[in-house]
């Protein structure tokens, strides 16, 4: 893994169901940066070399209810979330 260029920031996190138990197959977007991520069998997520700044994160998956956050993406720094989806009704 390279040194972050000192403008950007890496943005990383897992997505969980209300049990707490990852989720697979979950899309994680980034809208502002035009970037998507699907996450694996451990809901891990991980987006990196992005400029500094704020982004809205949107994270969608079938059977539950869409997330959006807000999030700031710091110089040099790894951001990290945890979203968790509940079941749609």
């Amino acid at each position: 893994h390279e040194p972050l260029r000192h403008d950007h920031g890496d943005l990383t996190g897992v997505v969980r169901d209300s049990a707490g138990a990852p989720l697979a197959a979950t899309r994680v977007r980034v809208l502002e940066a035009h970037r998507e991520y699907v996450t694996h069998e451990d809901g891990q997520f991980s987006f990196g070399e992005l400029p500094a700044g704020r982004y809205t994160v949107e994270v969608r998956r079938l059977g539950y209810v869409g997330e959006s956050q807000v999030v700031a993406v710091s110089r040099g720094q790894a951001t990290r979330l945890v979203v968790v989806l509940r079941p749609s009704a």
